[in-house]
């Protein structure tokens, strides 16, 4: 499934912190989604004013409040926690990342300005990058285009016949499908206080989330990434 695979790719990748300039994406992940089917997911009107649960997610000390369909899921023996559902694109999965180790007073900063001129390289309308405070720590939000630019601008997505496979021995007959989709790299690093002098850092990162499909959703992920709390 779609979610599994890129739930797995982010632990793979590992679990640095998230807004740095490296075109981290796996290749998997760089890959044509299968071809559309017809829409039967939620609107976004259902998803903005529909009923709503507050989620613990996981061991983190942090609470999102979520459509009602969305969930944890723990795979890989409790080493890969998602939080997932269905949007007006599709599924959405978000992978919880624990940072192994402590960051000083000055990392917020410092990967603030790092984030910001990672985006000055990749100019796009979506792109943010913003320093906040959430309980006793601070949240900080980076989101930007994941893919390559050439000569400084975003090359235009390119469409071809690849082969569907679902494991390395079973192929299917071919689909047309986007070779170079556009990808969002959307994360919320948390950073919580240990000591006087250093940072524990946990982040919420969006897997394999589309351009397309951002643009779709961006009014109700928003807003639901707005909801986020820091609860002990």
């Amino acid at each position: 499934m779609r979610w599994f695979s890129w739930a797995m790719a982010g632990m793979l990748a590992g679990t640095g912190l998230a807004c740095d300039d490296k075109n981290d994406v796996p290749p998997e992940m760089l890959g044509p989604r299968p071809a559309a089917v017809a829409p039967s997911g939620p609107t976004t009107r259902e998803l903005l004013n529909g009923p709503k649960k507050s989620l613990r997610l996981g061991a983190f000390p942090l609470t999102l409040d979520v459509p009602k369909t969305w969930n944890l899921r723990s795979m890989a023996g409790g080493e890969v926690i998602t939080v997932e559902g269905p949007a007006v694109s599709g599924d959405i999965v978000i992978q919880l990342v624990q940072q192994p180790q402590l960051v000083g007073v000055a990392g917020p900063e410092t990967t603030l300005a790092q984030a910001k001129a990672d985006m000055a390289a990749k100019p796009h309308a979506i792109n943010r990058a913003e320093l906040r405070p959430l309980g006793p720590g601070k949240l900080l939000e980076v989101r930007m285009i994941s893919n390559p630019f050439e000569n400084g601008k975003l090359p235009p997505e390119v469409w071809g016949d690849v082969e569907v496979t679902e494991s390395r021995s079973v192929s299917f007959p071919t689909t047309r499908a986007i070779l170079n989709p556009h990808l969002v790299k959307w994360t919320f690093t948390v950073f919580a206080p240990s000591g006087e002098k250093a940072y524990t850092v946990r982040a919420l990162n969006f897997m394999g989330l589309g351009l397309r499909e951002f643009e779709k959703d961006q009014e109700f992920l928003e807003q639901m990434m707005k909801t986020l709390k820091y609860e002990e």
